[in-house]
């Protein structure tokens, strides 16, 4: 159907547009309003959604920023944590240890200090204790062995020197020690060395 022209084409006998094509040519006009309309709309909602979906992608981003520096920040404290308390407790162990061994010490110390009031008991004990580290030697003609003179006339008057056995009286002695003179050595069964030696072995065992 042609539209009216400027110059009265399709126009009745009178000038006037038909009213059915008035209608017509509205109607035409009103849809494709309509359409220009939706497709606008639907331009702009697109718009819109890219919008809204690159700000939740950068929140999403940010918050996944936000989390790791929070987990490396937690690392850290964590990790400055483990070696203070390294700092701190080790040295406390090696200085336990250490006044475990002291204690030790000490209280071996407090015993032997007793059992040396046992005048015959003690020179026994020392005697027996030079002979032990002896061993084959302690039959040896050359051999000596240094006691306490009061540990010597104890265990001379209890009939406890062995038969053979040179034993000699040393003022350098206290209660209790013991040593020995051999052709090619010297032992040493002092209380102190025992106790000395027994020190150095709980701190490297310790260490």
């Amino acid at each position: 159907m042609a539209f009216p022209s400027v110059d009265g084409a399709g126009a009745g006998a009178n000038g006037a547009i038909d009213p059915a094509e008035l209608a017509l040519i509205s109607e035409r006009a009103r849809v494709r309003g309509h359409a220009a309309g939706y497709a606008e709309g639907l331009r702009q909602a697109d718009a819109a959604g890219l919008i809204r979906l690159a700000e939740l992608e950068a929140a999403h981003a940010a918050a996944v920023t936000e989390s790791l520096a929070r987990l490396d920040t937690v690392q850290a404290v964590l990790g400055a944590a483990v070696s203070a308390v390294q700092r701190t407790t080790l040295p406390l162990l090696e200085q336990s240890d250490a006044t475990l061994v002291s204690a030790a010490i000490e209280l071996a110390e407090a015993v032997i200090g007793h059992r040396l009031t046992d005048g015959p008991g003690s020179a026994g004990a020392a005697l027996q204790r030079v002979l032990s580290a002896l061993a084959a030697d302690a039959g040896h003609p050359d051999v000596i062995v240094h006691l306490h003179q009061d540990d010597l006339a104890l265990l001379q008057g209890a009939g406890q020197i062995p038969q053979g056995l040179t034993v000699q009286a040393d003022a350098t002695l206290r209660r209790g020690d013991a040593s020995a003179v051999l052709p090619d050595g010297f032992v040493d069964a002092r209380i102190e060395s025992a106790l000395h030696r027994a020190t150095l072995s709980l701190l490297e065992e310790t260490a």
